[in-house]
């Protein structure tokens, strides 16, 4: 998929839910037999997302747990969304788009946005402190401040900015806000 987050935007997903989408047009040369599909009412979403209820969730479970040989859908989620599973390994781009939809627990949303807004697309706060150091800052020293907020200080040859936030990720994005004008 080209554009995640501009996809996302423009459908107006909640935070929590990510585009995915891919299209094969072609004959196959072999009659593979069905896989097993989730119902087309918990897939088809028309012109905006619907969120799901406990049962619509339930019947997903069911109706996908033959597609493992485990017979436990959840599992297969899990590693395909776990850290260095299929969905980390693909194109960068999700990365970024899964913090800005909160997939991320080192990595608000917000302070995603911040940096996007700046020039720099960070899906976590590793990748975050490697592209300011990338970009020229010195240092990134993390540290905890009196009534026990996070506390970032970025350092340059000529320059110093403070963000404080209720997590290291928070702070980070704050104290990029501090140093860097947003892109126009």
């Amino acid at each position: 998929l080209n554009r995640p987050a501009e996809v996302a935007r423009l459908l107006g997903l909640p935070r929590g839910v990510v585009p995915v989408s891919g299209l094969v047009v072609g004959v196959p040369d072999e009659k593979p037999p069905l896989r097993p599909r989730l119902p087309e009412a918990l897939v088809l979403h028309e012109n905006r997302y619907r969120a799901y209820t406990p049962a619509d969730l339930d019947a997903a479970y069911e109706a996908m747990a033959p597609a493992s040989r485990r017979g436990d859908w959840l599992f297969v989620l899990e590693r395909y969304f776990a850290r260095g599973g299929t969905m980390e390994q693909r194109d960068p781009a999700y990365g970024f788009l899964a913090a800005r939809q909160g997939f991320a627990a080192d990595w608000p949303p917000e302070a995603a946005e911040a940096l996007f807004v700046r020039g720099l697309d960070a899906g976590d706060l590793g990748e975050a402190i490697e592209q300011l150091l990338a970009g020229g800052w010195r240092g990134v020293l993390f540290g905890r401040g009196p009534f026990g907020e996070s506390t970032v200080w970025l350092e340059k040859e000529t320059a110093a900015e403070r963000g404080e936030g209720k997590t290291p990720g928070e702070a980070l994005g704050r104290a990029v806000e501090a140093a860097l004008p947003a892109e126009e």
